[in-house]
């Protein structure tokens, strides 16, 4: 399918602006949420409709371009210069924005087109990753000028390609530029940050890689990201990781960080990280090879750092971790003093392990026969994702309705929240599923 006609159009530098309005303005579509359709109407019927739009006071303007979708407010912009400032003024709401080097799976739709050197952007108006409401565009060098494809999803057809130049710039210019815009219009209050920008050159003879960062820390506009709860950081060194920490709030919801074999004592006094714990604290390989979302830590963290930590999700190499640290661990959450919970934390290592050292003094009920019989499908589940080895389930004594999964493998032990109370028509009883 080739690249539609229509929207081959070329902007100088000067006109970047003007191509980005013509992507944004093509891929934006009129939320179908009968919510905001009843809220707007409550409000045309409390001022009157819009021919009193002039007559109200710019907090009221404000209010009401709140509810309107990206269209509506490009079309509201230009009607006049008060009511672009307006439209200007008001954030918009976006959930997160990703940006990423060379995102093999998104060139999927112009494997055609090319294949090369390129940055995705990927902004997103709410927490579903599968949802079209996103601005999800690749931009790439051609010849002196950046190339900006992106699909146009049409009803009961297939996606349309669509592209713009624009010229004499680099794409990674371009690229970081439309994202940071973006950052702009929300007022830097995104939930959610995604940067993987680095290039690795791999040395295979000698095992060693070197990094260099691709992000143009120098030129960025990001001076604080107040309300990001979660993001995930590809740099070559901890200076990239310190910049992008420093404009976080010092309480996250996840913090996903790259492959390090080895990590400086004082990144684990990182407000972030030690002061006010984030609840999700994974480092990810983001190698093209670990797609699959396998995570790791592999440091020197040690039983009591590791003890510290208030993270729900935890993954870890470390030689340094014990069986008597991860006895411990299990004794917290056992005696209701983890009150983050777990939902999942594995130690990765194909060392033997000492399972009498691990389960020392708890109470642990092995999978036996009437259990996967009776929790057939969640045991199934369980072994197609997690993997097998040995399973014991050990309750909570603060909520015995409630209980996690011990998994002791060949290159893993593995704790998992997977039972909790739940009530039916009264009757109170452990319903057991995969954390996610």
């Amino acid at each position: 399918e080739n690249t539609s006609t229509n929207t081959e159009q070329s902007w100088a530098l000067g006109g970047f602006n003007s191509a980005l309005e013509e992507i944004e303005h093509d891929n934006m579509r009129t939320p179908k949420e009968e919510v905001v359709k009843t809220e707007m109407e409550k409000l045309l019927d409390f001022i009157g409709g819009f021919e009193k739009w002039s007559l109200l006071n710019e907090d009221c303007r404000q209010e009401i371009v709140k509810y309107l979708d990206y269209k509506t407010r490009y079309h509201l912009g230009v009607c006049s210069k008060a009511d672009y400032q307006t439209v200007e003024r008001t954030p918009i709401h976006v959930h997160s924005i990703e940006i990423r080097d060379n995102n093999v799976i998104d060139l999927m739709y112009f494997m055609d087109d090319f294949v090369g050197d390129h940055v995705n952007v990927v902004v997103r108006f709410d927490d579903d990753p599968n949802s079209r409401e996103c601005l999800d565009l690749i931009f790439s060098q051609e010849g002196e000028d950046t190339r900006i494809l992106w699909l146009k999803y049409l009803p009961k057809k297939k996606p349309e390609k669509r592209q713009v130049f624009v010229k004499l710039c680099n794409y990674y210019e371009v690229a970081v530029k439309f994202a940071e815009k973006w950052m702009r219009k929300c007022n830097y209050e995104l939930s959610a940050l995604t940067v993987v920008m680095v290039t690795r050159i791999y040395k295979c003879q000698f095992k060693q890689n070197t990094f260099q960062s691709n992000y143009p820390f120098e030129t960025s506009t990001i001076k604080h990201l107040p309300k990001c709860r979660s993001i995930s950081i590809d740099a070559k060194d901890m200076d990239g990781i310190d910049w992008w920490l420093q404009k976080m709030p010092e309480k996250l919801d996840g913090l996903f960080l790259p492959y390090f074999s080895d990590l400086p004592s004082e990144f684990w006094e990182r407000p972030q990280v030690m002061v006010v714990l984030p609840s999700n604290l994974q480092y990810q390989l983001f190698q093209v090879t670990k797609v699959s979302g396998s995570v790791c830590i592999p440091t020197n963290l040690t039983d009591e750092q590791f003890l510290g930590l208030k993270a729900k999700y935890i993954g870890i190499e470390s030689e340094n971790i014990t069986e008597p640290g991860i006895n411990q661990f299990l004794k917290q959450y056992v005696t209701g003093r983890r009150e983050n919970g777990v939902k999942e934390v594995i130690f990765w290592s194909d060392r033997e392990w000492k399972k009498n050292e691990i389960i020392d003094g708890l109470k642990v009920q092995p999978w036996n026969s009437d259990f996967e019989i009776e929790e057939d499908a969640f045991c199934d589940d369980f072994r197609r994702i997690c993997g097998g080895g040995e399973m014991y389930q050990i309750k909570s004594l603060k909520d015995p309705f409630e209980s996690i999964t011990l998994q002791i493998s060949y290159d893993r032990v593995g704790i998992f929240g997977t039972g909790k109370r739940v009530t039916n028509d009264g009757v109170t009883s452990s319903e057991f599923s995969i954390p996610v």
